[in-house]
Protein backbone atom coordinates (compact mmCIF):
# COMPACT_ATOMS: atom_id res chain seq x y z
CA UNK A 1 0.00 0.00 0.00
CA UNK A 2 1.49 3.53 -1.05
CA UNK A 3 0.80 6.12 1.96
CA UNK A 4 -0.02 9.67 0.05
CA UNK A 5 2.69 11.30 2.41
CA UNK A 6 5.32 9.87 1.16
CA UNK A 7 4.22 10.52 -2.89
CA UNK A 8 6.03 13.59 -4.37
CA UNK A 9 2.99 15.32 -6.18
CA UNK A 10 3.30 16.34 -9.88
CA UNK A 11 0.08 17.83 -11.63
CA UNK A 12 0.82 16.70 -15.24
CA UNK A 13 -1.33 18.74 -17.85
CA UNK A 14 -2.74 16.29 -20.70
CA UNK A 15 -2.62 18.27 -23.94
CA UNK A 16 -3.71 15.38 -26.31
CA UNK A 17 -6.63 13.42 -26.66
CA UNK A 18 -5.18 10.07 -26.59
CA UNK A 19 -3.96 11.14 -22.82
CA UNK A 20 -7.57 12.07 -22.09
CA UNK A 21 -9.24 9.46 -23.00
CA UNK A 22 -8.63 7.00 -20.05
CA UNK A 23 -9.08 9.61 -18.00
CA UNK A 24 -12.67 9.45 -19.81
CA UNK A 25 -13.33 6.36 -19.19
CA UNK A 26 -12.70 6.40 -15.02
CA UNK A 27 -15.09 9.68 -14.95
CA UNK A 28 -17.78 7.42 -16.37
CA UNK A 29 -17.58 5.50 -13.13
CA UNK A 30 -16.72 7.95 -10.76
CA UNK A 31 -19.37 10.67 -11.76
CA UNK A 32 -23.05 10.67 -12.33
CA UNK A 33 -24.18 10.61 -16.01
CA UNK A 34 -26.12 14.04 -14.97
CA UNK A 35 -22.77 15.93 -13.94
CA UNK A 36 -20.59 14.56 -16.81
CA UNK A 37 -20.20 16.19 -20.76
CA UNK A 38 -19.83 14.27 -23.64
CA UNK A 39 -16.18 13.19 -24.76
CA UNK A 40 -16.37 15.53 -27.37
CA UNK A 41 -16.84 18.52 -25.00
CA UNK A 42 -14.27 17.98 -22.64
CA UNK A 43 -11.67 17.48 -26.35
CA UNK A 44 -12.73 21.11 -26.85
CA UNK A 45 -11.51 22.23 -23.19
CA UNK A 46 -7.85 20.76 -24.54
CA UNK A 47 -7.77 24.59 -27.22
CA UNK A 48 -8.56 26.37 -23.87
CA UNK A 49 -5.43 27.71 -22.42
CA UNK A 50 -7.56 28.68 -18.87
CA UNK A 51 -8.72 25.40 -18.42
CA UNK A 52 -6.73 22.42 -17.34
CA UNK A 53 -6.92 18.64 -17.18
CA UNK A 54 -4.08 17.65 -14.69
CA UNK A 55 -2.99 13.87 -14.09
CA UNK A 56 -1.32 12.92 -11.28
CA UNK A 57 0.41 9.91 -12.52
CA UNK A 58 -1.88 6.86 -11.40
CA UNK A 59 -3.15 8.47 -8.03
CA UNK A 60 -5.70 10.98 -9.70
CA UNK A 61 -6.57 13.67 -11.82
CA UNK A 62 -8.28 17.55 -11.25
CA UNK A 63 -9.97 19.73 -14.07
CA UNK A 64 -9.71 23.14 -13.31
CA UNK A 65 -10.88 26.37 -14.62
CA UNK A 66 -8.79 29.84 -14.69
CA UNK A 67 -11.29 32.23 -13.93
CA UNK A 68 -11.26 36.22 -12.63
CA UNK A 69 -8.23 35.24 -10.08
CA UNK A 70 -9.90 32.33 -8.84
CA UNK A 71 -9.86 28.32 -9.82
CA UNK A 72 -12.46 26.60 -10.79
CA UNK A 73 -12.78 22.85 -9.96
CA UNK A 74 -14.72 21.25 -12.17
CA UNK A 75 -13.95 17.66 -11.33
CA UNK A 76 -11.60 16.07 -9.09
CA UNK A 77 -11.34 12.00 -8.43
CA UNK A 78 -8.81 10.32 -7.08
CA UNK A 79 -8.44 6.69 -9.03
CA UNK A 80 -10.46 4.04 -6.87
CA UNK A 81 -7.62 1.65 -6.02
CA UNK A 82 -6.17 4.92 -3.72
CA UNK A 83 -9.57 6.22 -2.23
CA UNK A 84 -9.31 6.22 1.21
CA UNK A 85 -5.81 7.41 1.70
CA UNK A 86 -5.10 10.95 2.06
CA UNK A 87 -4.79 11.35 -1.86
CA UNK A 88 -7.39 13.88 -2.08
CA UNK A 89 -6.22 15.94 0.27
CA UNK A 90 -2.92 16.05 -0.84
CA UNK A 91 -3.75 16.54 -4.76
CA UNK A 92 -5.98 19.79 -2.37
CA UNK A 93 -2.31 20.94 -1.05
CA UNK A 94 -1.05 20.95 -4.34
CA UNK A 95 -3.26 22.25 -5.94
CA UNK A 96 -3.14 25.57 -3.28
CA UNK A 97 0.39 25.74 -3.56
CA UNK A 98 0.38 25.76 -7.35
CA UNK A 99 -2.48 28.31 -7.57
CA UNK A 100 -1.49 30.05 -4.55
CA UNK A 101 -1.12 33.56 -5.99
CA UNK A 102 -5.10 33.48 -7.07
CA UNK A 103 -7.72 34.83 -4.57
CA UNK A 104 -9.15 31.28 -3.96
CA UNK A 105 -11.00 27.71 -5.30
CA UNK A 106 -14.31 27.21 -5.53
CA UNK A 107 -16.00 23.85 -5.99
CA UNK A 108 -19.72 22.29 -6.82
CA UNK A 109 -20.53 19.71 -4.18
CA UNK A 110 -23.52 17.59 -4.34
CA UNK A 111 -26.08 18.57 -1.64
CA UNK A 112 -26.69 16.58 1.52
CA UNK A 113 -28.78 13.19 1.13
CA UNK A 114 -28.95 11.85 4.71
CA UNK A 115 -29.64 8.58 2.80
CA UNK A 116 -26.31 8.70 0.88
CA UNK A 117 -23.50 8.47 3.08
CA UNK A 118 -20.98 9.77 -0.38
CA UNK A 119 -22.88 13.10 -0.01
CA UNK A 120 -22.05 13.63 3.81
CA UNK A 121 -18.38 12.44 3.11
CA UNK A 122 -17.97 14.81 0.21
CA UNK A 123 -19.30 17.57 1.89
CA UNK A 124 -16.97 16.89 5.42
CA UNK A 125 -13.41 15.92 3.18
CA UNK A 126 -13.88 19.62 1.62
CA UNK A 127 -15.02 21.54 5.20
CA UNK A 128 -11.27 19.40 6.48
CA UNK A 129 -9.51 20.38 3.95
CA UNK A 130 -10.15 24.20 4.51
CA UNK A 131 -13.74 25.18 2.86
CA UNK A 132 -16.62 27.21 3.74
CA UNK A 133 -19.34 26.64 1.96
CA UNK A 134 -21.06 29.84 0.27
CA UNK A 135 -23.97 31.71 0.76
CA UNK A 136 -25.78 31.06 -2.65
CA UNK A 137 -28.22 29.24 -3.97
CA UNK A 138 -26.35 27.21 -6.94
CA UNK A 139 -27.78 25.01 -9.46
CA UNK A 140 -25.50 23.16 -11.63
CA UNK A 141 -26.98 23.37 -15.48
CA UNK A 142 -27.30 20.32 -17.03
CA UNK A 143 -30.37 19.31 -20.09
CA UNK A 144 -32.50 17.90 -17.26
CA UNK A 145 -33.30 21.46 -15.83
CA UNK A 146 -30.18 21.58 -13.70
CA UNK A 147 -29.25 19.75 -10.29
CA UNK A 148 -28.92 21.60 -6.92
CA UNK A 149 -25.69 21.73 -5.59
CA UNK A 150 -23.48 23.31 -2.88
CA UNK A 151 -20.43 25.53 -3.64
CA UNK A 152 -17.81 25.66 -1.24
CA UNK A 153 -14.47 27.96 -1.19
CA UNK A 154 -10.96 27.93 -0.52
CA UNK A 155 -10.24 31.44 0.63
CA UNK A 156 -6.01 31.82 -0.42
CA UNK A 157 -5.69 35.62 -0.66
CA UNK A 158 -9.07 37.03 0.65
CA UNK A 159 -12.01 36.73 2.58
CA UNK A 160 -15.31 35.07 1.29
CA UNK A 161 -16.22 36.25 -2.22
CA UNK A 162 -18.44 39.13 -2.62
CA UNK A 163 -21.86 37.45 -4.02
CA UNK A 164 -21.67 40.12 -7.18
CA UNK A 165 -18.10 38.78 -7.85
CA UNK A 166 -19.37 34.88 -7.36
CA UNK A 167 -21.96 35.61 -9.64
CA UNK A 168 -19.69 37.07 -12.31
CA UNK A 169 -17.50 33.91 -11.95
CA UNK A 170 -20.51 31.33 -12.64
CA UNK A 171 -21.43 33.60 -15.37
CA UNK A 172 -18.48 33.15 -17.06
CA UNK A 173 -18.09 29.22 -16.01
CA UNK A 174 -21.51 28.67 -17.69
CA UNK A 175 -20.37 30.79 -20.94
CA UNK A 176 -17.32 28.56 -20.88
CA UNK A 177 -17.83 25.15 -19.59
CA UNK A 178 -21.76 24.71 -20.22
CA UNK A 179 -21.45 26.22 -23.80
CA UNK A 180 -22.88 23.49 -25.15
CA UNK A 181 -26.13 24.14 -22.94
CA UNK A 182 -26.62 28.06 -23.24
CA UNK A 183 -30.39 28.42 -23.46
CA UNK A 184 -30.19 25.97 -20.36
CA UNK A 185 -27.42 27.68 -18.56
CA UNK A 186 -28.88 31.10 -19.08
CA UNK A 187 -32.38 29.40 -17.66
CA UNK A 188 -30.76 28.25 -14.69
CA UNK A 189 -28.44 31.17 -14.26
CA UNK A 190 -31.04 33.86 -13.86
CA UNK A 191 -32.18 31.48 -11.00
CA UNK A 192 -29.61 31.47 -8.93
CA UNK A 193 -29.21 33.75 -5.53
Amino acid sequence: MVSAKIVKMQLNRIKKECDFALLYEDMKGQFPISELKSYEHFLSYLKNPDYYILKWEDFGYILILDVFDYIWVDYLAIFKKHHSMGFGSKILDTLKENFKNKKGIIFEVEKIDETKLNTIRRQNFYIKNGAKKLDINYVFPNKEGGLNMDLFCINLKELEPKKEKIMQIIASVFGIIHFDIKKEASEIYSKIN
